[in-house]
């Protein structure tokens, strides 16, 4: 990868060796992506599905095929969470069984934390699975030194954020790769004690994206099971955590950075139920899912066969941009 300027001093936390100049992220040029009639993809970092997400909302029609949901409940439970302002940060989670529409809903958070006025600022989509699975990040995650597990999955969240940032910068087709060979990053998240590594790597996202240095962030985490089910265990070695421990090193984040807020999906809600014990003094808020409502695409001839004569007309794109989106 050829680096956007070459500016080692600069770089916070990159030690100067003489050899390859690292990459400064701070001054690379922000990459603009409009999506929709307002532009709100244009401040959301995330995957294919994302993009997806927001243009149904900006066009409230159809996200993939599927009528898209207002989620006013969900909504709601958002814009109570991200206004709320207690000392210790609620608990903003979704759950339930695969195929539900648990990442969408996280998806969905983040265009409302664009939207709200305690918001604005970068929305990250993290997720352990997909284009950010745990095989894809094994070798450089095991290059950074841990001393935790807390440490560990909290520097995984970043180094997703990063490479968020990354493909925002050079686009997605390109960015695959361009992390793991950088290995002036790996020096640097080395050379920061690791409960900042996170923080130091969202400070570099919003340079990245040329965000103000106190522009509020939002981390809509998705996939955490999956780290407890690594059996290569690329991320924490030893006994993996539960994933209400997960949640609760990454509230302890929250609770320390005023300017990040989160979300998270879960498969059910097994093990969360310990996060609502008055001992924690936190507030949750669930966002419930909307019933699963399978409208496939024309081409899908047979799916769409499968589906009741009474659902069959709304396989027609036209036809749904015409239904009603108020609950």
């Amino acid at each position: 990868m050829q680096p956007c300027a070459t500016h080692p001093s600069s770089s916070p936390g990159v030690p100067n060796t003489g050899a390859r100049p690292a990459v400064d992220w701070t001054v690379a040029a922000p990459r603009t992506i409009p999506i929709g009639a307002d532009g709100i993809g244009s401040r959301i970092l995330g995957s294919t599905l994302a993009d997806e997400v927001a243009r149904g909302w900006n066009t409230q029609t159809t996200i993939w095929w599927v009528p898209l949901d207002p989620r006013i409940p969900a909504k709601t439970a958002a814009d109570e969470a991200i206004s709320f302002k207690g000392t210790r940060r609620p608990l903003l989670l979704n759950g339930g069984a695969s195929g539900m529409g648990k990442s969408v809903q996280l998806c969905l958070n983040m265009i409302w934390f664009a939207e709200h006025p305690n918001g604005g600022g970068v929305p990250i989509e993290i997720t352990f699975n997909d284009d950010q699975n745990l095989a894809r990040f094994r070798r450089f995650q095991n290059r950074v030194q841990h001393e935790a597990a807390a440490d560990a999955f909290l520097t995984a969240v970043g180094i997703r954020a990063l490479d968020r940032a990354i493909a925002f910068h050079l686009g997605r087709s390109r960015c695959h790769g361009v992390l793991e060979r950088e290995l002036p990053i790996i020096a640097a998240l080395n050379a920061i004690d690791p409960p900042a590594r996170l923080r130091a790597c969202l400070d570099v996202v919003r340079a990245v994206v040329g965000a103000p240095s106190t522009a509020p962030i939002f981390l809509a985490v998705d996939e955490l099971i999956l780290i407890r089910e690594d059996k290569h265990q690329s991320i924490i070695a030893g006994t993996p955590p539960s994933v209400s421990d997960l949640i609760k090193s990454m509230l302890s984040f929250l609770d320390m950075n005023r300017d990040v807020f989160g979300s998270f999906s879960a498969y059910g809600y097994e093990g969360i139920t310990e996060l609502l014990t008055r001992s924690s003094h936190r507030h949750i808020y669930l966002q419930p899912l909307p019933p699963i409502f399978p409208v496939m695409s024309p081409s899908a001839s047979t799916g769409a066969g499968l589906l009741p004569s009474i659902l069959r007309p709304f396989t027609d794109p036209e036809l749904r941009k015409t239904l009603p989106n108020d609950p």
